[in-house]
Parts: structure tokens; sequence; C-alpha cells
């Protein structure tokens, strides 16, 4: 029988809804399903067949805690998911440079040292005509940290950096606010193994930009327009391997369906998957192609 351990975190000391169905999936075929929180004892990943990295959702207040751990699971794991050198790249948010360098079509966005005074801010985003604006921790997960604000007030721009500062003591990301995620939503959608399985739209509350339910936002199915799939694909093609689950987070850059998408975070870590089997097969393609790689 395959031992699998997903890895979670000390707070959630049973799966979410969503990843329970994926270990019934794994377990249907064959498979046999542990829990195991990554600040535990190793032992449980070192003896499984392969590590599914899943409910970690508080690596972001830990980060070198967090990549020695993606190191040892390197050295020691037999197979882990997503590639632990992936995982490390996907941390901090600076990996949406190396992508749009690479030509995924990404949102604009600059990034800071933590020490940028508010001043420098708010001159940057002058410069490209951007009055409302996000600021968040190149470390951080969930919107942790994260605080929009004009641009044009000094005391708005100095309390969006302290308020990102409190969450990191690394770097800092602007990007102006995309009117069409208030409007539409951002679509949040799912690949296994590069192979488009679902996909969901999230929607903030009123006056807000966090489309996550704990902020009071809605997740509903979503059927993605071409252009939708165009940039996620393109996203991933740009990627060096091919994760074994992607969740490709994404907007347009218009308030239009048929505007051109732009994305927003590509999640290779511990992403909310979504999954639902009253909206597709997705549980099951997640599990194949899991198996798929300890095999």
């Amino acid at each position: 029988m395959i031992e699998i351990v997903f890895a979670g975190c000390e707070a959630m000391p049973q799966q979410t809804e969503s990843d329970a169905l994926l270990a019934g999936a794994l377990t249907a075929r064959g498979a046999r399903v542990s829990l195991a929180p990554w600040t535990g004892p190793f032992a449980p990943f070192a003896a499984a067949d392969a590590v599914v990295l899943r409910a970690t959702w508080d690596y972001a207040t830990r980060p070198d805690a967090f990549r020695a751990f993606l190191e040892r699971l390197a050295r020691e794991a037999r197979a882990v998911m997503n590639a632990p050198a992936l995982m490390r790249w996907n941390m901090e948010k600076t990996y949406l440079r190396d992508l749009a360098e690479r030509g995924a079509p990404v949102v604009e966005t600059l990034f800071f040292d933590a020490d940028i005074s508010a001043e420098a801010l708010m001159r940057e985003a002058r410069a490209r005509d951007w009055a409302d604006c996000i600021l968040k921790p190149v470390v951080s997960a969930n919107a942790r940290g994260l605080s929009r604000f004009d641009a044009r007030a000094r005391r708005a721009a100095q309390a969006a950096l302290e308020a990102a500062s409190a969450f990191s003591a690394g770097g800092l990301m602007l990007q102006a606010t995309l009117a069409s995620v208030s409007e539409i939503g951002e679509a949040s959608l799912i690949y296994a193994n590069g192979v488009f399985t679902h996909a969901v739209l999230k929607r903030p509350k009123a006056g807000d930009v966090r489309v996550q339910e704990n902020y009071g936002g809605s997740t509903e199915a979503f059927d993605p327009p071409a252009a939708a799939l165009a940039t996620a694909e393109k996203t991933l093609a740009a990627l060096d391997e091919t994760p074994v689950y992607a969740r490709v987070d994404i907007a347009p850059e218009r308030p239009s369906l048929d505007a051109p998408w732009r994305l927003m975070e590509l999640e290779l870590i511990e992403p909310d998957l979504y999954l639902d089997p009253a909206r597709t097969n997705a549980p099951a393609e997640l599990a194949q192609a899991i198996l798929k790689r300890v095999g």
C-alpha cells in the first residue's frame, strides 16, 4: 500500500473538507493517507512514499523554519509534491517578477526593500498614475499584511507600510488596484500535472478587495473564458517544471470577462484547491496526478 502524508499545521489537526475529498480519492485508489504538522516530528515524512504539502498555512509566519523543512524534504523524503525547489521559489512573491521576465501576463508589480519611506512609495505610484494601490509583504498568505490605500495621501501610505511590515521583515510589493476584482472578482484556475480541472470565481464583499471567505468574500463555480485559460496556461508554460498541482489566480485587467486576464498570484505550496464533488471530477484527477508521480 502506498503511504502518503499530507503536511499540515498544528493549528489545523484535521484535514480541510477539500483535502478530505482528495484523501478519499487517493484511498479509493489503494493509498493510505495521514496528516502530520510540518513543525512536528520529521519521522512521518521520512517514512512516507510521498509527502504532499497541503494546509501548511502558517509557513509565512515562520519562513526560515519552513525553508529548512523544504530542504530536509528534498534530502530525506522519497517524493515531495510540489518539488521543494519549486515551493522555495514560490514562497516569495518576487516570483511574479521572474514570470513576467519569462513572458507571463503578470499584473504590473513593483518590489521594494522593507525600509522604503512613505514618500518614496508615493513617488513610485505617482510616476505610474496609480492612486488606488495595494501594498503587501513578499512573504505572505491569506492577505496577511495587505493594505489598500490612496497613494496620494502620506498618512495612508505610512499606515500601509506599517501594516505590511508588521507581517514580514522582508520586502514589499506594490500594485495598482484592479477595479475588475471588486466588480467581477478574481478567478482561481486549478491544474493537475498541467491539465486544467476546474475553476472558481471569488468575489470580495462590498468595498473590499480581499476575496477570501474569512474576510467576507464568496466563492462560486466558474466556467473561465478562453482569455482566462490562455493566461493561466501561459503562466504555467513559463515554469521550469510542471507542478503536480497549481492554482492560478487571475483577474481581467478591466471590468469585462472579455478583457485580457492578468496573473495575480501563482499558488504552488498550500492552496485551497476548491475540491467539490458537485462541481467536477477534480478530486479523482488530482489523486491520479499524485499517484503518477509516486510510481
